[in-house]
């Protein structure tokens, strides 16, 4: 049994992957049954098959249910990132949970710019390079925030 703030997750032979964050819990299943019970007024369970994701919001008090590849979503136990068209609002949500960095976006049009592929996670660095590389985006670090900019 694995216990989050707003959910339990009740492993019945499995592979799956739990993660909160930010009033935040997502559970995908990769392989096996997994029964999820809400803590809320009401309680909910959601038995949960091969291939789903479920995300519960405690901020909003929504439960989203969606079909996924879960590979990406375990990759990060190997130390890596797999981004399938990820914005960079989103690359910047996930750097935040990581690095403990804040990411300032002084460009706002910058936010909906968009990156694939798979980066390794073991130094933030790989990934400002590769982002600069690839996008019209310079970086700036200072202390724990990380600026980002549009090239001149």
């Amino acid at each position: 049994m694995v216990h989050t703030p707003d959910l339990d997750v009740e492993v019945l032979g499995t592979r799956f992957n739990v993660s909160q964050k930010l009033a935040r819990t997502r559970v995908v299943l990769q392989e096996g049954k997994v029964q999820l019970r809400l803590r809320e007024a009401v309680p909910k369970e959601v038995l949960m098959q091969p291939g789903q994701l479920v995300e519960y919001s405690s901020r909003q008090g929504n439960l989203v249910q969606k079909r996924v590849n879960p590979q990406p979503f375990v990759e990060w136990k190997r130390e890596h990132w797999v981004l399938n068209n990820h914005t960079l609002r989103e690359i910047a949500i996930l750097t935040e949970e990581t690095y403990g960095l804040k990411v300032l976006f002084e460009d706002d049009s910058l936010e909906n710019l968009r990156l694939s592929g798979k980066i390794g996670i073991g130094d933030v660095m790989l990934l400002l390079e590769a982002l600069s590389a690839t996008h019209p985006v310079r970086y700036e670090i200072r202390g724990n925030q990380i600026i980002l900019n549009r090239k001149q």
